[in-house]
């Protein structure tokens, strides 16, 4: 959550969260894999709420505003290339978790509880991404409703 960071506050707890387990109990790319993750929904939390409000939470006037003037029937266009890149996104995702999931039931068939683990670990990588990108398509799918 960002709640209410700066760009640059939201950078700094990136490198936070990767310094905060460098007791080595986790891998390194496990650590920079779970904070990019971190990074990316704040920075898009971010880069959404920050068009309409200060860092405050508060309001900007419409003077301020980057849509004043925008075209509703443009706006609308990239909502619907937007609904349909996060459609097309969320089923490569779905794939990739249904294919780590038959992994991880062929490694635990065969006796590699190694393999399982992994494949496992990647699944839940897998599906942690599908629920951002099935937060951002809901959202898509509210916008177009509400310029149609």
């Amino acid at each position: 959550d960002a709640g209410g960071d700066s760009f640059g506050a939201i950078f700094s707890d990136f490198f936070d969260s990767l310094s905060e387990t460098a007791d080595g109990s986790e891998s390194r790319v496990r650590r920079a894999t779970r904070a990019g993750g971190m990074l990316l929904e704040d920075l898009l939390e971010f880069l959404e709420k920050g068009l309409g409000e200060d860092a405050t939470g508060r309001s900007r006037g419409s003077r301020s505003s980057p849509f004043a003037g925008s075209n509703p029937a443009g706006e609308l266009e990239e909502a619907k290339l937007e609904l349909k890149t996060m459609q097309s996104r969320d089923e490569v995702l779905a794939a990739e978790a249904n294919a780590w999931e038959r992994k991880s039931d062929l490694c635990r068939d065969s006796g590699d509880k190694t393999g399982e683990l992994d494949a496992m670990q990647r699944l839940f990588d897998t599906r942690e991404r599908r629920k951002t990108i099935r937060r951002r398509l809901l959202s898509s799918q509210e916008r177009i409703e509400y310029l149609e």
